[in-house]
């Protein structure tokens, strides 16, 4: 759940970024904290826009 530092942009891409719209796939997303990091990670780096798209969505039952 805790995604904090698991995505960066290297820096020989970073001025392929700058100013791009991106999209980011995702097969299956339960909390959506890895589709979160990494479109955080790419407005840090400068990207115009960054879309996700999802195939499928799980919803966890919150019991409490």
């Amino acid at each position: 759940k805790n995604m904090a530092g698991a995505f960066a942009v290297a820096e020989e891409y970073k001025t392929n970024i700058k100013g791009a719209s991106i999209l980011l796939v995702d097969d299956v997303a339960t909390t959506l904290a890895t589709l979160q990091a990494a479109a955080q990670v790419l407005k840090s780096a400068s990207a115009k826009t960054v879309f996700a798209v999802v195939l499928a969505r799980v919803y966890l039952n919150d019991t409490s």
